[in-house]
């Protein structure tokens, strides 16, 4: 068992995008994420906890431990080590009322337990200037009831936008905590540079002193071992049998670890690092290239003035913008076919069994 010294967050809405799965799992792994609390997940979204709508989800590094899970209707709730989390999705579509009645549902889930370790992320769509926002709409009003009386504090700067279409931008992905997990959030920000694949922005933020149980070492945070060789393997055997296991009166636990340091003398070590962040399986240099050409024309986009009125310059860069996400999209479907295809290939090579074959089997055909 091991324990976090801090939580490395991520907030995304996923808008039930392929592409944005896709790039959601590599960003992972390229910054080293712990958590994601996301809303509107893909079918293709894998391993996660999903509220009782399926409109927010909760994804923790393998082997993470969840000591409590609550789901509701448009939010979802996991306890970790000294602290909640909680994930929220309220659809632009329905009614105030029925706004009002979700926040009821969280209200009383946090009133429930302590208040004060509890964060909140999640595309409320709510608009208001409590979390950055220009404009205040009828959600923004009740949110910020909710927020006044349960004394929680807002981490959106409102320096940065969290959604823009061509219809033009906002700040409706926000960020809330109660007293002690405020204490605790640093770092938090809009990711600017990080293509997500949709119309959202990432949001990152940091989780400092969080006390969260691991399971084993999974991340392989902590690994260690010997190198093993032919030869190595041959003066262990002879080290073992001569030095250990010729004391019978040696008790169990004390073999095991005359064991292991006789692996330290007869082995040499492994350096225990792991060899840096290792990319989805499919990941290759021309995706990377087109992701940094896709979030360049996203670049130019947003720099266009007058995002309301339709011009020249505007629709060459729309056309520029959507022509870089289809050949991302596309690019990122050929990886993962090619991918396949050498798998499969390197499995007939070895195993004699064709793909086709294969995948009779697992039907059981």
């Amino acid at each position: 068992m091991a324990v976090f010294k801090e939580l490395r967050c991520l907030q995304m809405n996923l808008d039930r995008r392929r592409v944005a799965t896709d790039l959601l799992y590599q960003t992972i792994r390229e910054q080293g994420i712990d958590v994601v609390l996301g809303q509107e997940p893909n079918q293709a979204l894998k391993n996660v906890i999903r509220d009782s709508d399926d409109g927010a989800f909760i994804w923790l590094k393998s082997g993470m431990r969840a000591k409590s899970i609550h789901r509701d209707r448009e939010f979802v709730a996991v306890e970790l080590g000294r602290f909640t989390l909680v994930s929220v999705y309220f659809s632009p579509n329905k009614t105030t009322g029925e706004f009002e009645a979700m926040i009821d549902r969280l209200d009383n889930f946090v009133g429930g337990m302590d208040g004060k370790r509890v964060l909140i992320a999640g595309d409320f769509n709510a608009k208001s200037q409590m979390f950055g926002s220009g404009v205040k709409n009828a959600y923004g009003r009740v949110l910020e009831e909710f927020v006044g009386a349960r004394e929680l504090t807002p981490h959106n700067n409102g320096g940065d936008w969290t959604f823009g279409n061509k219809n033009g931008r906002s700040v409706i992905d926000i960020t809330m905590s109660g007293a002690i997990v405020a204490s605790m959030v640093s770092q938090w920000q809009v990711e600017r540079d990080v293509l997500s694949g949709s119309g959202y922005r990432y949001i990152t933020y940091r989780i400092v002193g969080s006390g969260t149980e691991i399971q084993g070492v999974k991340d392989g945070r902590n690994r260690k071992g010997w190198i093993v060789t032919q030869k190595g393997i041959g003066k262990l055997n002879k080290y073992v049998n001569e030095r250990v296991l010729g004391r019978v009166e040696t008790e169990p636990d004390q073999i095991v670890k005359e064991i292991g340091e006789a692996c330290d003398r007869c082995l040499l070590k492994k350096s225990g690092k792991t060899g840096g962040k290792k990319a989805v399986y499919w990941w290759n240099e021309t995706v990377s290239t087109y992701r940094k050409e896709c979030l360049q024309a996203r670049r130019r986009m947003t720099r266009i003035k007058g995002a309301r009125e339709m011009n020249e310059e505007r629709r060459t860069a729309e056309d520029e913008l959507r022509r870089a996400k289809k050949t991302l999209k596309d690019s990122i479907r050929n990886a993962k076919r090619d991918a396949w295809k050498s798998c499969a290939m390197n499995w007939r090579r070895t195993s004699g069994v064709s793909a086709k074959r294969l995948w009779q089997r697992s039907l059981g055909v």
